[in-house]
């Protein structure tokens, strides 16, 4: 497998003439030698609310808004993160603030006519970042998904967060996409606000997508093994589930953890409009 310094070049192509071994590669902080397994904290969080993509946040709540979020993101301080519907001004606020205490990398696209905002962010550098349109579209809102790679310990990693719809097949159409573009990738991260909601009818729904993508062999961080994860905040309609993150097989999920704690305040003073809650998951990359 090959082994990559923190600007995306092989090493076993580059050391001849940079005096490094094939085994050695460089991440933010220093050097790591390739083959240690490393540790990492990921997200996928949907801050959007009722009230709309965030922009429409009341002026006067949206400083309560802003110091949750700020609050969920230095709490657990991602490696890597995937945001959707997101939106760069609240209120008075530059929404990107939110995250930048820790000062991660950024890439991020906000919302237009007829799509919601979505941002990228990691403490380690996004190579080749892009928006891209799914092919499959539901004739509502259009849904994209963000794609780029870090560098972490040697091992090159695609990183994905996907905004999917909810409506009849486009779940499982977008989701095979995915499965396309990463085809190739020899580690992978995908999170996102896959709209897998657990409902009325059962959770039958919610495992036929995540057999999608344990049939291709990868590890789903909400159910079977650490069970669903109820990220949706107001369940008075009978969903839950929601969110979802899918790793490659050499990526192991140590634990799992759905915060309300820090969104329990601000959804009381807006009448609980707002329906998602951070999905964060401590992994090893092998």
């Amino acid at each position: 497998m090959p082994v990559y310094n923190n600007y995306g070049q092989q090493l076993n192509d580059i050391y001849h003439t940079s005096g490094l071994s094939a085994s050695t590669a460089y991440t933010k902080d220093g050097n790591l030698i390739f083959g240690e397994p490393v540790s990492l904290t990921i997200m996928s969080y949907n801050p959007g609310s009722w009230y709309g993509w965030g922009s429409d946040v009341p002026a006067e709540l949206a400083d309560s808004w802003y110091q949750m979020q700020r609050s969920i993101f230095n709490t657990y301080k991602p490696d890597f993160v995937g945001i959707q519907e997101y939106s760069s001004a609240i209120g008075t606020y530059n929404a990107e603030d939110m995250i930048k205490e820790y000062d991660p990398y950024f890439f991020g696209v906000d919302k237009i006519t007829n799509c919601a905002g979505r941002a990228i962010a990691s403490k380690y550098n996004i190579l080749t970042p892009s928006d891209n349109l799914f092919l499959h579209q539901d004739g509502g809102e259009l849904r994209y998904y963000l794609k780029g790679h870090i560098i972490v310990g040697g091992r090159k990693i695609c990183i994905i967060s996907a905004h999917t719809s909810y409506q009849g097949v486009y779940p499982y159409t977008q989701c095979n996409e995915l499965l396309d573009v990463i085809e190739d990738e020899d580690y992978v991260i995908v999170v996102g606000d896959m709209n897998l909601r657990v409902d009325e009818i059962g959770d039958a729904n919610y495992n036929k997508l995540n057999a999608v993508w344990i049939e291709a062999g990868y590890n789903s961080v909400s159910g079977p093994e650490f069970g669903i994860q109820n990220t949706y905040y107001n369940t008075n309609d009978g969903w839950h589930g929601v969110d979802q993150i899918f790793l490659s097989s050499n990526i192991t999920i140590n634990s799992v953890i759905v915060d309300d704690a820090k969104i329990n305040e601000y959804a009381s003073l807006v009448g609980n409009r707002i329906d998602h809650l951070p999905l964060v998951a401590n992994i090893t990359i092998n």
